[in-house]
């Protein structure tokens, strides 16, 4: 397993976290239109699927970035992007369940939450859907370059863990071509 400092994504996204649970309203910045990661409708599912599971032993959420595929595109981005998500969607609709809940945050990053899936299982799902897309997008990447940061909130604490693709220790190994199973 790879731990990491805290990255300015990460950051952010932890900041929104401790805003969804507390409760609050979606803040809007003034003279900006509302995004989807500040609509209530994924906040309140994430609210929900934590208080639901108090039992479980953690909540463990998947950070995946297309960031890569942005950079890549460069100036083409912007044209692009709209299609970008349209195959990252797609892509996550194949690898996740109806209990299972992914939205975009930004427009570089989708979170993932399998709640009945333990740790390492979501992670291999993630695993999947970073090699089918950045394979898609870009051809067939190098793996080691490729990854995701699962975050996982345990009796009050947070782990950060950076996963790879690649051939590093404590890397995810490269999943199957295959899509994968619906849960049952």
């Amino acid at each position: 397993m790879s731990h990491l400092a805290l990255s300015p994504f990460t950051r952010r996204f932890f900041g929104w976290l401790e805003d969804v649970l507390a409760g609050g309203p979606p803040p809007v910045p003034a003279g900006e239109p509302p995004h989807l990661w500040t609509s209530a409708d994924p906040r309140a599912r994430l609210r929900r699927l934590l208080r639901e599971r108090p039992g479980a032993p953690a909540a463990i959420m998947n950070l995946i970035g297309i960031e890569e595929v942005k950079r890549r595109l460069g100036g083409r981005w912007p044209a692009a992007q709209a299609r970008v998500h349209m195959v990252a969607e797609q892509l996550l609709g194949e690898v996740t369940g109806p209990g299972d809940l992914w939205f975009r945050y930004e427009d570089d990053h989708f979170v993932v939450v399998f709640p009945d899936l333990g740790r390492r299982a979501a992670q291999d799902r993630c695993a999947r859907f970073v090699e089918r897309f950045n394979a898609l997008l870009l051809g067939m990447p190098a793996l080691a370059s490729l990854g995701f940061e699962t975050v996982v909130l345990e009796a009050g604490s947070v782990e950060v863990e950076r996963v790879l693709l690649g051939g590093a220790p404590g890397a995810v190994p490269a999943p199957p071509a295959s899509p994968a199973p619906r849960p049952a």
